[in-house]
């Protein structure tokens, strides 16, 4: 596919940061891989590229493009990465200048609200809470600075947030873990802090690239940042896209890059070569009413596509709708794996499931839980941390009992007895077989 004008321009710019406007369809992850060939093309190592994404999906599909772009081995590309991708990297290599041992155990969404629910019995609070307590400690890490949030944010309900956060750390430091947003702020803070370490990733990256920019929040460009030290950085996305500020993404950080990045460049990718030209007008149309935006205008060469707008009493009264459309593309002859229905967030669904469903007609869900937090994975996970890490009680206290082999809370009660001081619960379960 060759480049358009716009997309070559971008491509062949350097001597500054540049940020890429891209409009939806507008080619966005083609310009960026483009970019990474043609910096090898001439000259640059692609060992000493740094390319991050937002998810380990869009990492991997960007190796198997510059695979197939540049005929090297996708080992050829060891820093396409997601920020806590490259960020662990980098921790696991160091962490013992803040105090840790490698390897990093590193806390799922299990052993975290394991944690922060025993956090909260012991300091009184409802344990109801814990969800809400989790997110705010991660918008806080995200945010960028913990007591600066919590100045903004102090309580969930009656919940003290400082409380539980520094015990919660404290917790964390002591089994020699890290939970997800941690190895943001650690990294941050290793190299905010060494120097020399900042230096040598520093002299090491030749360039940085940035995909999907809009969704960078406070962390994420401090980061990118510490790591950058000439003008060498290519920023792709699109403002108008920027939907995860619930995840303390910043949309200033895209807004200001002229103004952070000194020479900096903006390219526009305008033309969409997805959509019909009525979805992108109206598309148009609804963004012209934020007040927060990079001013682009987006169009496409095709002709066509249909926009339809409708208004329902309720959730069931659309639900209905949405049968009957259905029930009418069927009789039409179109299979149901060639449909499907898009909401919001996930409590919508119900209504749509429950006429699916009186209506006889196949659906499958997609999302729910990750694989990692299924119950057969989380037992796995937290056998073999428990056979690496034997200070994770979190993980013992799981396994202990499962599959069930009669150790209930009164076998685990005299269990717990045997504990003296600082001792561990498979230490304690140890030596209480030694008693028998």
């Amino acid at each position: 596919m060759e480049l358009s004008r716009q997309q070559k321009a971008a491509v062949t710019h350097m001597g500054s940061p540049a940020l890429v406007v891209a409009g939806a369809g507008s080619g966005k992850t083609r310009t960026l891989t483009a970019k990474i060939q043609y910096l090898i093309s001439i000259g640059y190592d692609p060992k000493r590229i740094l390319a991050i994404t937002f998810t380990n999906k869009a990492a991997d599909e960007m190796k198997t493009r510059l695979v197939q772009m540049t005929g090297l081995s996708i080992n050829d590309f060891p820093w396409v990465r997601t920020y806590h991708s490259a960020s662990y990297k980098i921790l696991q290599r160091h962490c013992t200048l803040l105090g840790y041992k490698s390897p990093l155990q590193i806390y799922a969404t299990y052993q975290q609200q394991k944690t922060i629910r025993e956090i909260l019995i012991r300091l009184d609070y409802d344990k109801k809470y814990v969800s809400a307590v989790i997110g705010e400690i991660s918008n806080a890490k995200n945010f960028g600075n913990p007591m600066a949030y919590f100045d903004l944010h102090p309580r969930v309900s009656t919940v003290r947030l400082m409380d539980v956060y520094n015990l919660y750390e404290k917790e964390l430091k002591d089994k020699n873990a890290v939970d997800f947003d941690n190895i943001l702020t650690l990294t941050r803070d290793l190299l905010r802090n060494n120097p020399e370490i900042r230096e040598k990733y520093r002299s090491w990256f030749q360039y940085i690239l940035c995909d999907e920019y809009q969704d960078a929040n406070n962390l994420n460009e401090e980061l990118t940042r510490l790591l950058l030290s000439n003008g060498n950085f290519f920023a792709v996305g699109d403002d108008w896209q920027s939907i995860y500020s619930f995840r303390m993404s910043n949309i200033n950080h895209f807004l200001s890059f002229s103004e952070k990045y000194k020479g900096a460049r903006i390219f526009r990718l305008e033309e969409n070569f997805r959509s019909a030209d009525k979805i992108v007008k109206t598309g148009n149309n609804l963004i012209r009413h934020n007040d927060k935006k990079m001013d682009k205008r987006c169009f496409s060469a095709k002709k066509g596509g249909v926009v339809e707008l409708h208004d329902f009493h309720d959730e069931y009264e659309e639900a209905a709708w949405v049968l009957r459309k259905i029930q009418n593309f069927r009789e039409m002859g179109m299979a149901c794996d060639k449909m499907a229905v898009l909401y919001r967030t996930k409590f919508s669904s119900l209504a749509f499931e429950k006429a699916l469903r009186s209506a006889g007609i196949p659906y499958r869900m997609l999302g729910g839980k990750g694989f990692f937090e299924r119950k057969e994975i989380l037992d796995i996970s937290c056998y073999l941390t428990a056979a690496v890490f034997s200070k994770d009680d979190v993980a013992f206290d799981r396994i202990i009992n499962t599959p069930k082999r009669g150790i209930g809370p009164g076998a685990l009660a005299k269990i717990n007895q045997f504990r003296s001081g600082s001792m561990r619960l498979q230490d304690a379960a140890r030596k209480s077989l030694e008693k028998k």
